[in-house]
């Protein structure tokens, strides 16, 4: 079991609350003061990248009061900051966390378009205090998108000549070296070495030399090696107490089914770090299957707080709300979710199998996986329950869409016997029903 110890850092909430109540002076002197702070003492870094993190939400009041904020101190580096922050959440949320295969043109374009605006409030950021870290690891969590290395390392070398020994600077670049991202374990290594001659100036950077085995779990992990990636994310994890490599480890234990381990990773990760909406909604789904709801609704209720309409925790208490029959808060979930989420096809589906399913709503089941098969036209999946819906319509459409299910299946070889068999017998009947 890890032992760790909480951080005195800002309350998230009272930031965003500052935010909302338009309250730009106070905001101004708490994040200038944390930047000062670190400028002065390199172990304050930490504190200074947990506030701002405080912007990447999806409260829909922040986006008005950042541009009124940007307005009334056009020179702070801090307001630029956060708003880029702001937009940066909105394109990986555009985007999804799913790999690119899974990963749609709509997505894509939206990530762009966010992301774009995301940097031009970077580099003003960065213009305004050439010192902000957090500005300097957005801009390059930014780049990984690009999978331009070369650009890349220009980014960090001057980064890094005003910051030289920033472990927030130094640990993005690394995550950056990921071969999903475009590097390398060569690559990877070379920079763990480089980054070693700055130990006796910020003993924190010798975190940096687990993300070789944290990499290497990445890898493991992509081929569904959970047994291999948990041995290199132990030797991660045993370089420091890092909290995004005990994350990972918790999220390895739950793909393991391995739920208390992952319960006590997480939990251990929020007490370095906490008012993570992300890892509370990972706690919060272990609490689900460790079937304690009330614990699982008091992490997604925090989560949800710090984080409104992000798409895959409503999406994730949709599906409590659901096993416990409350069909109608699940619905109301699933439809919030597509607020910022209308281009994820599994929203789409969630909401059509709890129209066809549980409310007995064909034509709305029917449009929801429309939609879906919209965005992802080869998940076999979503024929067949479109087919479904049409089926109970008697709408004739059954018959594309259930044929579209049996062609699907023939060529993935993935679909359930029982569903495949009731297809072929449903096309068989309506045929002599149907016109040609």
């Amino acid at each position: 079991m890890t032992t760790v110890q909480s951080q005195p850092y800002v309350d998230r909430l009272q930031i965003a609350d500052m935010l909302v109540q338009k309250n730009y002076s106070k905001l101004e002197d708490t994040l200038t003061n944390l930047q000062k702070a670190y400028e002065s003492d390199y172990r304050q870094e930490n504190a200074v990248l947990f506030a701002f993190e405080a912007f990447a939400s999806t409260d829909p009041s922040f986006r008005a009061a950042l541009d009124e904020w940007v307005a009334t101190f056009p020179t702070s580096y801090a307001a630029h900051l956060a708003r880029g922050i702001y937009q940066m959440h909105h394109g990986e949320i555009a985007r999804g966390y799913g790999y690119i295969s899974e990963t749609n043109d709509k997505q894509l374009e939206e990530m762009n378009y966010y992301l774009s605006r995301a940097t031009t409030d970077f580099l003003e950021a960065i213009r305004l205090n050439e010192r902000s870290t957090v500005a300097w690891s957005n801009l390059l969590g930014w780049s990984k998108y690009q999978l331009d290395h070369p650009n890349m390392r220009v980014l960090l070398d001057r980064a890094l000549s005003n910051n030289s020994n920033s472990s927030v600077i130094r640990r993005q670049y690394a995550f950056n070296l990921q071969p999903k991202w475009g590097g390398s374990l060569a690559q990877l290594k070379n920079f763990i070495n480089e980054s070693n001659l700055y130990l006796k100036i910020n003993p924190n950077l010798k975190i940096l030399r687990g993300y070789y085995h944290y990499t290497l779990a990445d890898i493991h992990k992509q081929a569904d090696q959970y047994q291999q990636a948990l041995v290199e994310i132990n030797k991660a994890v045993a370089s420091g107490d890092h909290p995004w490599f005990i994350w990972s480890r918790g999220q390895y234990q739950y793909a393991l089914k391995h739920y208390r381990e992952a319960l006590s990773d997480f939990d251990a990760f929020l007490t370095i770090w906490p008012q993570q909406p992300e890892v509370l909604d990972k706690r919060a789904r272990t609490y689900r299957k460790l079937q304690q709801p009330q614990q699982a609704f008091a992490d997604w209720d925090l989560a949800l707080r710090l984080d409104p309409l992000n798409p895959s925790l409503r999406l994730h208490r949709a599906y409590l709300y659901k096993q416990q029959g409350d069909y109608r808060r699940a619905k109301r979930d699933v439809e919030q979710a597509l607020t910022l989420g209308s281009n994820r096809d599994n929203i789409w589906a969630m909401k059509g199998a709890l129209e066809l399913f549980s409310l007995n709503h064909y034509t709305d089941a029917a449009q929801s996986f429309e939609q879906a098969i919209e965005l992802r036209p080869n998940q076999a999946a979503y024929w067949y329950q479109w087919g479904v819906a049409l089926y109970y319509l008697k709408d004739c459409g059954v018959i594309n869409s259930l044929e579209m299910y049996i062609a699907l299946c023939d060529i993935t070889d993935e679909c359930d016997d029982e569903a495949a068999d009731w297809s072929r017998q449903a096309i068989e009947t309506l045929v002599a029903y149907c016109p040609a």
